[in-house]
């Protein structure tokens, strides 16, 4: 299987999991976000045109961050939690989803010293398996926990370990030795300078101007400095140009200095955590199964960032070329932008070779915001 495209909005399958986001619990609510559209990627390859039809096993798993493995590592420890939290959790439990931590990894390593990392991390890994490994039957029925002997030695043999807790230690070893914490520190640096890119366009550099001139002039940008198309980024920035993304950024010429550069790290990995569907799908190896991800998460924000992000196709590549719904953009600002770039929604690479990221870019960025914006008052 080298050349395939996974259809999503085309796909003719519905999907057997989710038929758009689910929320669970009143007071404390946990969403799960469906960003394929009701729908089960289907699968178009060479084996696709030669025989006719395709068909492979597939499974959901839940991609979740550090704030929902501390609820998995509550309800383990015998700790009291929340509505929204059980509820999610008798879902996962109850329909035989899997659970993947590869966003809060990437995430902690990221933000934490190397030792810090290894301590906090294995021993969320260690509760998760742990939660995999429990007696589902039970905890649906009295609410309580209890490991199920035959689950653990499942997961024992898989793996070749004497203990759960071996296996989340070589889980977080492995993780150290095939990733570096520069390599996740430079996906949201250059995120973040589209971020703030975006913002002094709208706000202050071409206030009031047209929003596709705002596209155009950020495309430009993005293409001359950093050296690379962003597809999440980018379609963010046509619809927060065009007034359709509400508040997402929260960045107004009154907000404070402090609550704008958080906003913006914290929507720099919202993006990253959203594009985690995309990067886990993969054509199934010889007798395995598709694994279709799909984002677990309390932030209402993110929640309605994915509105935004309902993926309509899939296209191979070590980094997936993804093609986004744009209906909720006028028609004329569409129109404006392809005519200015030659039919298409970006703007054209202007060097050769790899995407670099300029030193002291997103630096010098944040210094033309910060002088922009009152210093002290939370607005």
């Amino acid at each position: 299987m080298t050349a395939f495209q996974w259809l999503v909005t085309d796909s003719p399958i519905e999907s057997p999991w989710l038929r758009g986001t689910k929320t669970f619990g009143v007071d404390k609510p946990v969403m799960l976000i469906d960003q394929f559209g009701g729908k089960q990627p289907f699968l178009i390859n060479q084996q696709y045109w030669e025989e006719g039809e395709l068909s492979y096993p597939a499974c959901a798993r839940a991609v979740v961050d550090s704030n929902l493995l501390d609820g998995i590592a509550a309800l383990m420890s015998g700790a009291e939690i929340d509505d929204g939290m059980r509820d999610f959790l008798e879902f996962i439990s109850r329909e035989g989803w899997d659970i993947n931590a590869s966003f809060f990894l990437t995430e902690q390593y990221a933000k934490s010293t190397r030792a810090n990392f290894l301590l906090h991390a294995t021993r969320r890994l260690r509760l998760l398996y742990q939660f995999l490994a429990m007696d589902t039957g039970y905890f649906l029925a009295t609410g309580n926990v209890r490991l199920l002997p035959a689950a653990v030695a499942h997961y024992l043999a898989k793996e070749g370990v004497d203990s759960l807790d071996e296996i989340a230690e070589q889980h977080v070893q492995s993780f150290i030795a095939n990733h570096t914490q520069r390599e996740a520190l430079e996906t949201v640096e250059v995120t973040e300078i589209a971020l703030l890119k975006m913002v002094l366009l709208r706000e202050f550099e071409m206030r009031g101007a047209p929003a596709a001139d705002q596209y155009i002039a950020y495309q430009r940008f993005i293409s001359a400095t950093v050296n690379v198309s962003l597809a999440r980024e980018s379609h963010l920035a046509l619809h927060y140009f065009s007034g359709q993304a509400g508040s997402l950024l929260g960045i107004k010429e009154n907000t404070s200095i402090k609550k704008a550069l958080r906003n913006i790290s914290a929507t720099a990995w919202d993006l990253l955590l959203l594009r985690m569907p995309e990067l886990l799908l993969k054509p199934p190896a010889s007798g395995g199964y598709v694994e279709i991800a799909f984002v677990a998460t309390r932030e209402q924000k993110l929640a309605e960032l994915a509105q935004l992000m309902a993926i309509h196709t899939l296209l191979p590549g070590t980094t997936p070329i993804v093609q986004y719904d744009m209906t909720k953009v006028p028609d004329d600002i569409i129109d404006a932008i392809r005519k200015e770039f030659d039919g298409q929604m970006v703007s054209p690479i202007l060097r050769q070779g790899a995407p670099d990221i300029p030193t002291g870019l997103r630096d010098a960025l944040s210094r033309s915001l910060m002088q922009r914006l009152p210093s002290t008052r939370e607005v």
